[in-house]
């Protein structure tokens, strides 16, 4: 069994750093190294299993043979076994991680079980890469520091199959005695460039950009040898987030916009003041960071800010057995403005739901009151007309109140007299009959049903006789008695289908086929309220799919999507997105098979 939350968000960081510029990084108690003002943040509070974290990955085999791309092959390497990976870098199975800023440098921390890996590691890092950095030692640190313009050169030279004893012999000479120069102006406009730096200590690795070699209080506050004056662990922000919104102790994450906002409108934010005399900005990004700072463009990026203070994500659940994975992921934008959740909860409606024990293969649900809409948008564009930017930068938004939001409106209220009581629908697809050697007629039938949730059904039916396009369901019975519209049925159908209709409860409902019928029968009386719900059985959508590919003359190019269809996730998946008190909220459920689970042996 695994614990709660990690994988994905930890691929993009960590994969990405190992795999195309250096290692990784981090200490036990990670909080401890986090300014309280870092502008995004994403990390562990307990170690977690890297063989569990990697147990959605696919194999990608299939991909990799053809592909002339040797990053793409080394990530395929080290996702083979990315526990005996990381094992070379001195990483341990349980890893602490996380990535966050101090000041203005991005920094990666994980925990290290054997440092000295780590440093061997590297050293054959530099060696294929054609890079030596600076060195240096300081408080039980080794400290390596890499210009700009050596990382480049290294780009351009990765593909090279000199020998790398002999580039490296080279490199000893020429990079080192130019690293300082380097460093000092590296890109052709004489600008200075950031430099990479990696610390190895007794307990972590850290990697993170300084402002130069020089900066020596840069490079101890990069490392954590300097701890921040005020950090994560010393207040209750990543605490608080966790709890308030239902996160394990090993991944969460947030992007702090009005820390970001705060950097670029405050002249009194260290970390803005940083970037201006950091000589980094272009002279265009130089006037438009200028500008941030002024009246009224400060006044209206901070208040524009505090309708959206935040993004945050993190898993509620992981758990890992030896052959599946239960997860359940949860992201959202917050949002400060109480007007504009109440507005945009206005959009929520009915998911038509049923007491049918047959279970979709694919469902899709989207709640949308029509009656709300028209009141909704018109409050949108109240919201956002109220505000008339002055500040230039924020002119587009001036545009799109004055143009889009006005048509966008116009629509939604023809469309709404003729959907009133529309309150929701779904789309469900139980079960397809597929013939492989029916060629391009391989879909024999589809088990499907489409329901529509109204207010009042009947009053919906009265309106549709209006409208030549629907005039199968003009007669459509009140008493839950079935209809066949097959005939009525605008697109072509396999031979054999038959589509019906009734009204059932609060709903209409189109549909065909045995489960389909079923579900039709057991319509409840809408008691399920939200935005959107998907739901995905992926291991009956593969074997469909599987089936249907069975019908490809091509024998080369039906193995290959065969074999690229292996590498989805198999299992039942299921997604929402919500308005709520708290803003827009998106949670994703999953209980499927692991990639490195036994497989059965072929028959």
């Amino acid at each position: 069994m695994f614990r709660k939350n990690s994988y994905p968000v930890f691929c993009a960081a960590l994969l990405g750093t190992v795999l195309t510029v250096s290692p990784l990084a981090i200490a036990g108690e990670q909080d401890s190294f986090v300014p309280a003002d870092t502008l995004f943040y994403m990390g562990t509070g307990d170690p977690v299993p890297v063989d569990d974290m990697f147990a959605l990955i696919p194999d990608f085999a299939a991909l990799r043979e053809d592909a002339d791309t040797p990053r793409l092959d080394v990530m395929g390497d080290f996702l083979d076994d990315p526990v005996a990976g990381l094992a070379t870098w001195g990483i341990e199975n349980s890893v602490s991680f996380s990535a966050y800023t101090v000041g203005l440098s991005p920094v990666l921390r994980v925990s290290l079980s054997d440092p000295e890996k780590f440093s061997q590691a590297l050293k054959a890092y530099e060696a294929k890469r054609k890079l030596k950095g600076e060195i240096r030692e300081q408080d039980g640190w080794t400290i390596t520091l890499y210009s700009s313009a050596q990382l480049r050169k290294s780009d351009s030279s990765a593909g090279s199959d000199t020998d790398s004893d002999e580039s490296s012999a080279d490199s000893d000479d020429s990079v080192s005695s130019g690293s300082q120069a380097d460093a000092a102006a590296d890109d052709d406009t004489g600008k200075p460039m950031p430099s990479l730096v990696i610390g190895v200590s007794e307990k972590d690795a850290v990697i993170g950009f300084v402002e130069s070699n020089d900066n020596t209080e840069s490079i101890q506050a990069v490392l954590g040898i300097t701890k921040p004056e005020q950090s994560l662990a010393a207040n209750d922000k990543l605490r608080n987030l966790r709890k308030k919104w239902g996160y394990g102790e090993e991944i969460a994450a947030f992007i702090d916009f009005q820390q970001i906002a705060s950097a670029v409108t405050d002249e009194a934010n260290p970390v803005g003041q940083q970037l201006l005399e950091s000589g980094y900005l272009s002279d265009r990004m130089q006037a438009y960071f200028e500008q941030m700072r002024t009246e009224p463009c400060r006044a209206e990026l901070t208040q524009l800010v505090s309708n959206w203070p935040m993004v945050v994500a993190g898993y509620r659940n992981f758990e890992v057995s030896n052959k599946q994975v239960d997860f359940d992921t949860h992201a959202a934008v917050v949002i400060g403005h109480e007007k504009l959740k109440q507005t945009l909860m206005l959009f929520r409606g009915l998911l038509p739901s049923s007491q049918s024990s047959s279970e979709p293969m694919l469902s899709l649900g989207l709640g949308l009151t029509v009656d709300n809409l028209a009141q909704a948008l018109g409050q949108l564009t109240e919201l956002a007309s109220s505000v008339n930017y002055q500040c230039q930068l924020l002119y587009p938004l001036n545009s799109i109140v004055s143009g889009d939001l006005g048509a966008v409106s116009m629509g939604v209220v023809m469309f709404g007299g003729m959907a009133r009581g529309v309150r929701g629908m779904s789309v469900n697809i139980f079960d397809a009959d597929i013939d492989p050697d029916k060629g391009a007629s391989a879909v024999k039938s589809i088990d499907s049903a489409v329901a529509i949730a109204a207010d009042d059904p009947a009053m919906l039916i009265g309106t549709l006789k209006m409208l030549p396009q629907f005039g199968a369901l003009a007669n459509l019975p009140v008493d839950g008695s079935e209809i066949d519209v097959t005939s009525a049925f605008p697109l072509p159908l396999p031979v054999g289908v038959q589509i019906k209709a009734a009204m059932k409860g609060n709903n209409i409902v189109l549909f065909s086929g045995e489960k389909s019928t079923d579900f039709a029968n057991r319509l409840a009386q809408n008691q399920s309220e939200g935005f959107f719900q998907g739901k995905a059985n992926t291991r009956l959508i593969l074997e469909k799919l599987k089936a249907s590919v069975a019908t490809v003359d091509d024998k080369e190019a039906r193995e290959r999507v065969a074999d690229i269809l292996d590498q989805y996730l198999q299992g039942e998946l299921s997604y929402s997105l919500e308005f709520t008190d708290n803003g827009v909220e998106v949670v994703s459920k999953g209980l499927v098979d692991r990639r490195d689970s036994p497989k059965e042996p072929a028959k």
